[in-house]
C-alpha cells in the first residue's frame, strides 16, 4: 500500500510526501513476516535546486528468518535516513539503523547506475556471532558498504580486546567481516587476527545464514 501527496507554491516550489505499508515480506525472503510501514517527503526550492528528501521506516513484529540477524534488530527496528537527489547520484547525508541490540549509520552515495559508496559506522550488543566466531563482550567498529542495489556487499572491521576461545583465549584481535553473497551460496565471510598464548593467530571462514542459526 502506498499514499502520496504534494503540491506547489507560488514561487515555484514542490513538496511531497507519502507513506507506505509492506506487509508481504515472505513473498520477498522465505521465513520473513511482519510489518514496515514508511513515511517519506520530498521537496525542491526551485527548478535548479536538487531535491532533498527524508525516509522514516519502523518494522512491527519484524522476523527476517535469520536467528542472529533478528536477535540485532528485534521486533521493530527503525530506519531513517536523508539526502539529496541532483538527477544524477543520490547523496545520502545521514542514515540511521537502530534495533534492539545493534545499530548503524552510513553516509554516501548512491550512483546513478546503482552502485554504493557508503562509510558505515556499527556496534552490535554481544554476545554477537559471525559465523563460527562468538564474542561476548559489544563490539562496535567501521566499514564500507558497495556494490549494488541489487547485490550489495558490506565490509565492516572491529578491533576487539578479547575473544574467548576454548583452549586458546584471544586478545588484540582484529575482525574483519564482509557480508556478500558468493558463487558458492555463502553469505559472508569473516576474518580474524590476533595475539594468544601461544603467538599470533589467524582464522578465516566463509559463513550462511540458516533458518535457527548459522
Amino acid at each position: 500500500f502506498v499514499h502520496a501527496e504534494g503540491d506547489r507554491t507560488l514561487l515555484g516550489s514542490l513538496t511531497l510526501k507519502g507513506d507506505g505499508t509492506v506487509s508481504n515480506l515472505a513473498a520477498a525472503s522465505p521465513g520473513a513476516s511482519g510489518i514496515v510501514r514508511a513515511t517519506w517527503t520530498a521537496s525542491q526550492g526551485r527548478a535548479t535546486d536538487p531535491w532533498k528528501f527524508t525516509f522514516d521506516a519502523k518494522g512491527e513484529r519484524l522476523a527476517t528468518g535469520m536467528a542472529e540477524l533478528d536477535r540485532l534488530l528485534g521486533a521493530a527496528p527503525r530506519l531513517r535516513a536523508a539526502g539529496t537527489y541532483a538527477g544524477t547520484d543520490i547523496q545520502v547525508t545521514s542514515s540511521n539503523l537502530d534495533g534492539a541490540a545493534g545499530s548503524a549509520s552510513a553516509s554516501g552515495l548512491i550512483r546513478r547506475d546503482g552502485t554504493l559508496g557508503l562509510a558505515v559506522n556499527w556496534s552490535a550488543k554481544g554476545p554477537f556471532r559471525a559465523g563460527p566466531v562468538e564474542i561476548a563482550g559489544n563490539v562496535s567498529g567501521t566499514g564500507q558498504v558497495g556494490g549494488s542495489l541489487l547485490a550489495p556487499r558490506a565490509d565492516l572491521a572491529a578491533d576487539v580486546d578479547a575473544i574467548d576461545l576454548p583452549m586458546m583465549p584471544l586478545r588484540a584481535a582484529h575482525v574483519v567481516l564482509s557480508f556478500v553473497k558468493t558463487a558458492n551460496d555463502y553469505d559472508g565471510q569473516i576474518s580474524v587476527a590476533a595475539e594468544s598464548q601461544f603467538g599470533p593467530a589467524r582464522g578465516a571462514s566463509t559463513f550462511a545464514f540458516r533458518t535457527g542459526g548459522v
